[in-house]
């Protein structure tokens, strides 16, 4: 993908915004296991598991975040 910064950007680069949100999210998870953060892993999981009532979630991407959850919040 590739944006220009605008005002904007947000909404131009819907739905790809929720994407990179998920991947940058995966890493962000790994990297706190790997650190052994639990308290940090329980906050971003309840996070986690509010995006799934999210109106603006894209349908695509709700397997996404069942994935992430099940693998980091179990």
């Amino acid at each position: 993908w590739s944006y220009k910064i605008t005002p904007d950007i947000i909404v131009k680069a819907y739905p790809n915004t929720y994407k990179a949100h998920l991947l940058a999210l995966r890493v962000e998870l790994d990297e706190a296991v790997k650190a052994g953060k639990v308290g940090h892993l329980e906050r971003r999981c309840k996070d986690l598991k509010s995006y799934l009532r999210d109106p603006w979630l894209p349908k695509s991407l709700v397997n996404d975040v069942n994935s992430l959850i099940k693998q980091y919040c179990s």
